[in-house]
C-alpha cells in the first residue's frame, strides 16, 4: 500500500492535511517465509495455531491448529484497516468430529463460515466493508471424542485492499504526582492510545516496587496447570489445579504430589475429580502452614483412574501471609502406575509471581482494555487517603501490553494542614537509618507507642509501651520506605525511614 499525503489550502485560511491509500498488487499471507512477522496477527486460544511444513495447499507452507484437547480451542485474529470494499479470500481444511468439532471464521465477531467433518482443500471468499476490520479463525472441540486428524488447516490468506501499520503504544505520562490532605479523595487521568496499526491489549495492575518483581518466570510446558499465576501478599485465594496425562504409551495417572511452602497457609482443599468423574483422594496432607499433600486413586481393574488425554482437577482454598516475599514456588510430582516405559513420574513446580502487598490508596478504572487502529482509553486512578499518615508514598503502574511493557512511577502525598513534625525535636533519636536490621529510637521523655506503616499505608509494626528507648527488629520487613510514628506523652513525631 502506498500511502499518499496532500496538503489543501484555501481561501479565508483553510487548511486542510489528507492521506490517501493506493493499493499495488495482491496482498498475501501464504507462511512461506516460515514465521507470522508479515502481519500482526494475535495467535492464541488454549495452544495457538502453529506453522507446519506438511500438506500446504500452495508451497511448503499452511497454518495449522494447535494440537487441542476437548473442551479447548485454537484461536489466530488480525485487526486491519481496510481502506476500500472489497473481499477476503483464503483456502481451509478441516479433519475432525463431524457436527462437533468445527472451524469457524468470524468477522467483525460475527461468524461467516462453519466446517466440520473431513473437508478438503476449499476456498472461501466474503465481502468486507472499508473501515476497521477483524478477521479470526477458531478451531474448537467439543467434550468428548477424537477422530481423524482432529485438527484444521488455514493457507493463502488474500485481504482486501488494507494498511497494515505496526501498533504504536503511547501513553500521556511518565509519571504521575498526587497530593492531599489526611481523609480526603481526588483522581488524575492519563491516556493509552494506539498511534499504529493492529491491536494492543492491555492489563494494568497497581505493584509495590519490591526486588523479585525485576525477573519475569513462567510456567509454560507443564503438565499441571493452575487457574492463576500471580497474587499479592495477604491475599486469600481459591486455586483451580489441572493435571493432563499426556502418555505416549498409554501408561494412566493414579497419583499427585503437592508440596506449597510456609507461608502459604492451607485452609481446605478438595479431592482432584477427573472427567469421569472417578476420584483420586486425599491420602496425605492436612490445612495448616504449608507441608506436602497426596491424592490416589485406582479402579476396580487396578489401573489408574485418570487415562490418557484425560485430565483432574483438584481445588485448593488458602491464605498467603502478607509479609510472604520473593515468588512462590508449587513443587508437584505425577504418579503413573509403572507400565510400559520410564519415567513412570513427572516432577516439575509452578512459579507464581508475587506482586507484594496490595496498595490499598490507589486503583484505576478500567484496568484492561483492547485498542484498535487509532483508539484511546482514559484511565481513571483515584486516589484515596483515609487512614494513611502524613508523608510520600509510593508504587508503580505496571502496563503489561502484547507488545511492551512500560511502568508509570507514581507518587502519593499524604499533606498534615499544620505541617509534618520531623525528628530531632523534642530530644528524639531514630538511627541508624538507612537500616539493615535494627532500628534504634531514643527520647528524653517516655514513648508510649510506635507504629511502622510501609508505602502502601499498611501498618507493619506496632508497640504499646512506656520506655525512653527501643531497639526494633527490622529483619523481617521487606527491603523499601517506611514511615516511623513515635507517640510521647507531648508529641507526635513522624519520619520517613529506609530499610535495606
Amino acid at each position: 500500500v502506498a500511502i499518499l499525503n496532500f496538503h489543501v489550502t484555501g481561501g479565508n485560511g483553510y487548511e486542510k492535511d489528507i492521506i490517501g491509500y493506493i493499493s499495488i498488487g495482491q496482498i498475501l499471507e501464504t507462511w512461506e517465509n516460515s514465521n507470522f512477522d508479515s502481519y500482526n496477527w494475535n495467535n492464541g486460544g488454549n495452544l495457538p495455531w502453529f506453522i507446519s511444513n506438511a500438506g500446504a495447499y500452495e508451497g511448503s507452507y499452511c497454518l495449522k491448529s494447535g494440537a487441542i484437547t476437548h473442551s479447548q480451542n485454537s484461536t489466530i485474529e488480525i485487526e486491519l484497516q481496510v481502506i476500500s470494499t472489497g473481499n477476503i479470500s483464503f483456502y481451509r481444511k478441516v479433519s475432525s468430529e463431524t457436527g462437533y468439532d468445527f472451524l469457524k471464521f468470524y468477522i467483525d465477531g460475527v461468524e461467516r463460515g462453519s466446517w466440520s467433518g473431513e473437508e478438503d482443500w476449499a476456498e472461501q471468499t466474503y465481502s468486507v466493508a472499508a473501515g476497521i476490520r477483524n478477521f479470526r479463525w477458531v478451531y474448537s472441540k467439543d467434550v468428548s471424542v477424537n477422530t481423524a486428524s482432529d485438527c484444521a488447516w488455514i493457507d493463502l490468506i488474500e485481504f482486501p485492499s488494507i494498511y497494515d501499520a505496526d501498533p504504536i503504544l503511547e501513553i500521556s505520562q511518565t509519571e504521575v504526582n498526587k497530593s492531599l490532605f489526611a481523609d480526603q479523595t481526588g483522581v488524575e487521568t492519563i491516556h493509552i492510545s494506539n498511534a499504529g496499526g493492529g491491536t494492543i491489549n492491555y492489563d494494568i495492575e497497581i505493584l509495590s516496587d519490591v526486588p523479585w518483581l525485576r525477573n519475569n518466570r513462567n510456567i509454560t510446558g507443564s503438565t499441571l496447570t493452575c487457574s492463576h499465576n500471580s497474587f499479592y501478599a495477604g491475599d486469600t485465594i481459591e486455586w483451580d489445579f489441572t493435571a493432563l496425562n499426556l502418555s505416549p504409551d498409554t501408561e494412566y495417572l493414579d497419583g499427585i504430589t503437592l508440596d506449597f511452602p510456609t507461608g502459604f497457609i492451607v485452609d481446605s482443599i478438595s479431592e482432584f475429580f477427573d472427567q469421569s468423574e472417578d476420584t483420586l483422594l486425599l491420602q496425605i496432607g492436612a490445612p495448616g502452614n504449608g507441608g506436602s499433600f497426596y491424592w490416589y486413586g485406582r479402579g476396580t481393574d487396578n489401573w489408574g483412574l485418570v487415562h490418557v488425554n484425560e485430565s483432574a482437577t483438584g481445588t485448593v482454598n488458602a491464605h498467603i501471609l502478607e509479609d510472604f516475599q520473593d515468588n512462590l514456588t508449587i513443587y508437584y510430582t505425577l504418579h503413573g502406575e509403572v507400565y510400559g516405559a520410564e519415567p513412570h513420574t513427572v516432577y516439575d513446580s509452578l512459579i507464581y509471581t508475587n506482586y507484594g502487598p496490595r496498595v490499598n490508596w490507589l486503583s484505576v478504572d478500567p484496568s484492561n482494555g483492547s485498542l484498535g487502529i487509532g483508539n484511546d482509553d482514559e484511565i481513571t486512578l483515584n486516589f484515596n487517603s483515609f487512614g494513611l499518615l502524613p508523608g510520600v508514598y509510593t508504587c508503580n503502574l505496571n502496563i503489561f501490553t502484547n507488545i511492551e511493557n512500560v511502568v508509570v512511577p507514581v507518587t502519593f502525598t499524604v499533606l498534615n494542614p499544620v505541617g509534618i513534625q520531623t525528628m530531632g525535636i523534642g530530644n528524639i533519636s531514630v538511627y541508624p537509618n538507612p537500616t539493615t536490621s535494627n532500628l534504634f529510637v531514643q527520647s528524653d521523655l517516655f514513648i508510649n507507642n510506635i507504629q511502622i506503616i510501609n508505602g502502601t499505608g499498611q501498618m507493619v509494626y506496632s508497640s504499646r509501651l512506656c520506655v525512653k528507648e527501643i531497639n526494633i527488629n527490622t529483619e523481617k520487613l521487606a527491603p523499601g520506605v517506611y514511615f516511623i510514628k513515635i507517640n510521647t506523652d507531648s508529641e507526635v513525631c513522624t519520619k520517613k525511614i529506609i530499610v535495606e
